[in-house]
């Protein structure tokens, strides 16, 4: 059978390359612009159709101009799930490159990015000499950014994004920028043209030309974006080795930490005095570094990520959050370590320095995190209750060694409790409904509540869609922490209608919400919107919900979420939900107490109806006298042994250092300068 599924993988495969070679079989100008490479094929190819014309040529040209720069091809597919269900990206990026015979020389060197538009994932693949040349975190940066174009600028957003950052890092490498063909053609047709020959080639680019202004605008800002997001030198520093360093960070001040911290203090320094010059717009000093990773938890493509997301919620709330991690708290409190790094380093907004510092200690003896939080705003939002519901999620990444999504959730929930007034307020569940709109690009599986590992995501997503297709629906899962004090139906509509879900003019979908907190039991509420309301017959979707959350798992949703999507197509194509083995069971045993029942009340009716012989206590009547001698034994006690054990205790750590469900929580304390401060920490 898996020979057969192999076999069935290549045959589909080839087809869908027969396909796309059509695609890109089209004519340019010449058969072979050089002996190392054919300028026949067109580079970028769109199999969703949204590409114009003028797009498709200003695509083209950037990957030839790419190659005739670096000697490595580029090329670009965009494509969609259903294209390659039974392959891997990966294996249809080396599929496309291959069989369309890109690369450069002998050896075919070059590059592949190939990008699904419905799902906005990615890859790139290197081939021949240009392996090596550029790290993979650099790629898996490339397309984490790219996806962020999409929804400004359609399909053409992402391809030209990864093909631009491409040059970029080339060109830091190199020291050689790419070589714009298009500029020097327009720059020689200057030079030569003239009179009518002039006159003839403005009239032929006449109907082109507001299509191909609307492209160059579009490169143009797609390339300023990429620029101001990205620091000059990509994030990254390549040796003469070729192997990849830290990145140079964009603040000119490391933070004190450790020994030379408590120097400082020692010496009797004012905390005050630690900061600089602030920023008029946030009123805090930008010259240290917010994200301190010396417990190296993060990849330098992580900590710059966490870095500008840092800075775009300062900007936003007005509030410092910063990130620290190392490997010790230097014989000091989780807690009082942090104030003093936050306090002498010159971190907070405004007067009374508002902000929150999350400290990861990953010391052996001593691991876990806190939370320290300064200024009146922060420190009246941050209660026990809230704080308890930001470490639950960040102690459910720690324990499992996923710190990058860990901090960068903890960082979301911070800014929603200070902007929204909860961790999990998010902005479509504060808002007041919409006006009902359709958002075909929005995830169809959301998982707020994290419960969900990156394959199962991934899994779920496609599930959903290939259900969606047979139901004729929408079909959503919504995962969340909890439902803010409302009820599972207002939630879920507020999600739903709030995101842009649900086909045609009645919005019609299918919504799973699952409320659940990591490592704990959930439960779990099925709404049928629209014409979907047909599939909501009889008992299926209570008998849907209940087996859903029998099957929910406090580590893992995967078992629980592969019975939803079968039970929801049984019930779609055959209008039923069967029912479980559990409750098959429930029934016979209910039926088998019915029936003695009925049975014992039959039973003793019958028996009033017979006569029963006198009681006899002893068996004198039936002794004759002389025949024999009877005796009366009996057992007579004499003592009894008792055998006692102590029991072994374990003595139990104080609420100081909790481990798992609450948190260690101070509603005021303060470090070394005296300044006033809250906080929470945890210990995995």
């Amino acid at each position: 059978m898996m020979r057969y599924s192999k076999k069935m993988m290549k045959y589909k495969l080839a087809a869908f390359l027969a396909v796309m070679t059509a695609f890109v079989l089209c004519l340019r100008t010449g058969a072979y612009a050089d002996e190392n490479w054919s300028e026949q094929y067109y580079r970028a190819v769109d199999l969703t159709g949204e590409l114009t014309s003028a797009q498709q040529n200003a695509l083209d040209t950037q990957c030839i101009d790419f190659m005739k720069t670096y000697s490595l091809d580029l090329c670009l597919l965009c494509t969609t799930t259903e294209r390659y269900d039974d392959i891997s990206l990966e294996e249809l990026a080396k599929g496309f490159f291959e069989e369309n015979n890109f690369g450069y020389g002998e050896g075919k060197d070059g590059f592949a990015i190939v990008y699904d538009g419905e799902i906005q994932i990615g890859t790139i693949v290197a081939f021949g000499k240009a392996e090596g040349v550029i790290e993979q975190e650099y790629f898996d940066f490339v397309l984490r950014t790219i996806s962020t174009y999409q929804e400004d600028y359609g399909t053409f957003g992402p391809l030209y994004a990864g093909a631009r950052m491409m040059s970029n890092k080339m060109e830091d490498i190199t020291g050689i920028p790419v070589i714009n063909s298009a500029a020097d053609e327009a720059k020689s047709g200057d030079e030569t043209e003239d009179g009518d020959a002039a006159d003839e080639a403005t009239d032929e680019n006449a109907e082109k030309t507001a299509q191909e202004t609307l492209t160059a605008e579009e490169e143009k800002q797609i390339g300023e974006d990429i620029d101001e997001q990205m620091p000059d030198d990509n994030g990254f520093d390549t040796a003469d080795d070729g192997q990849v360093q830290s990145s140079v960070s964009a603040y000119s001040e490391k933070p004190i930490v450790g020994r030379e911290l408590y120097d400082l203090i020692d010496s009797g320094v004012n905390a005050d005095d630690m900061r600089g010059e602030t920023d008029p717009a946030t009123r805090a000093d930008e010259s240290k570094d917010r994200v301190v990773d010396y417990a190296d938890l993060f990849t330098d493509e992580e900590e710059e990520i966490l870095r500008s997301r840092l800075y775009e919620i300062r900007k936003e709330i007005k509030t410092d959050l910063v990130i620290y991690t190392d490997e010790y708290s230097y014989g000091k409190e989780h807690a009082i370590y942090n104030a003093d790094f936050y306090d002498y380093n010159g971190y907070g907004c405004g007067g009374d320095f508002q902000g929150a510092c999350l400290f990861i200690c990953m010391d052996p003896d001593d691991r876990g995190f806190w939370t320290g939080c300064t200024g009146n705003a922060v420190r009246n939002a941050y209660t026990e209750v809230y704080a308890n519901q930001v470490d639950d999620m960040l102690y459910h990444f720690a324990t499992q060694q996923r710190f990058y999504e860990g901090v960068s959730d903890w960082a979301e929930n911070m800014r929603r409790l200070l902007l929204n007034g909860e961790p999990f307020a998010y902005d479509w569940a504060v808002a007041d409904l919409p006006d009902s709109y359709f958002d075909s690009d929005a995830p169809r599986v959301v998982d707020d509540g994290n419960l969900l590992t990156p394959e199962e995501l991934e899994t779920a997503i496609r599930k959903a869609r290939n259900l969606a297709e047979i139901a004729g629906v929408d079909i959503v899962i919504h995962t969340a922490y909890n439902t803010l004090d409302r009820s599972n139906d207002w939630y879920a509509d507020q999600f739903y209608y709030g995101n842009g879900y649900g086909v045609g003019d009645d919005h019609s979908g299918i919504l799973l919400t699952i409320i659940q907190k990591p490592g704990y039991s959930g439960n779990a509420t099925v709404k049928c919107y629209g014409s979907a309301d047909k599939y909501n017959r009889g008992k299926g979707i209570s008998r849907l919900e209940w087996r859903t959350v029998m099957a929910l798992g406090p580590d893992s949703m995967s078992d629980s979420l592969d019975l939803y999507f079968s039970l929801l197509e049984h019930q779609v194509r055959k209008g039923r939900v069967p029912r479980s083995g559990l409750s098959w069971f429930l029934s016979i045993v209910l039926e088998l107490i019915v029936g003695l029942i009925i049975g014992g009340i039959l039973h003793g009716k019958a028996k009033k109806k017979m006569e029963t012989p006198a009681v006899q206590t002893n068996a004198v009547p039936y002794l004759v006298k002389d025949s024999l001698s009877v005796t009366n034994p009996r057992d007579t006690y004499i003592n009894s042994t008792k055998i006692h054990k102590k029991k072994q205790t374990e003595s139990t750590r104080s609420s100081g250092s909790s481990y798992s469900g609450r948190s260690s929580y101070s509603s005021s304390y303060s470090g070394s300068s005296g300044r006033s401060h809250s906080g929470s920490g945890r210990r995995f």
